[in-house]
Parts: structure tokens; C-alpha cells; sequence
């Protein structure tokens, strides 16, 4: 199947699908609050293209839930992707 019934096409996995599906609910920022710095304790390499890479010490901007559990989506170095949620700290 090449696109859904919306006509919308988006290559990648589900995890990148259901993270764009995400983005646009109004429902999300009531799990965890909207903007929400954090710290990684952890370093870690992106296996896909919708995951960041980053080292130990990293700091996060704009941290929200993902429709993904146990993910988290973030901003780092002017990049926003996923990352693992127990990879990191809440400041």
C-alpha cells in the first residue's frame, strides 16, 4: 500500500508515523508538561532517521511525550527526535 486514505505517504517505520500523529494532539501535554528541559545520563547512537544521536551530558530543550512508550521526543543541538525516556533526567 503506497498511502493511506488521506492520501498521505510517509516512508520510515511506524515509531516515525506515530510520532507525527502525536505532534498534532491537543491531548499530549497532559501527561508530561510541554517544554520540559532535560539531561541524559547516558549516551546514545540513533539506529533511525526520527532518533537523535547524542553524548553523556547532553541537554534537551522542548522535551514532550511520544505516542511511543518509553520515548520522548526532544530537541538537541537545533535537532528534534526521539530519544529513549530513561535515558534521561528532568531538570
Amino acid at each position: 500500500m503506497e498511502s493511506s486514505s488521506n492520501g498521505y505517504q510517509r516512508p520510515g517505520s511506524v515509531v516515525a508515523a506515530r510520532a507525527m500523529l502525536f505532534e498534532n494532539c491537543p491531548s499530549a501535554a497532559q501527561t508530561t508538561p510541554v517544554g520540559r528541559d532535560a539531561k541524559a545520563m547516558y549516551s546514545c547512537e540513533a539506529e533511525h532517521s526520527h532518533e537523535l544521536s547524542f553524548p553523556q551530558g547532553a541537554f534537551f530543550s522542548n522535551v514532550y511525550p511520544s505516542i511511543e512508550p518509553g520515548w520522548i521526543q526532544a530537541t538537541f543541538q537545533g535537532k528534534t527526535g526521539l530519544i529513549p525516556e530513561n535515558y534521561v533526567v528532568y531538570l
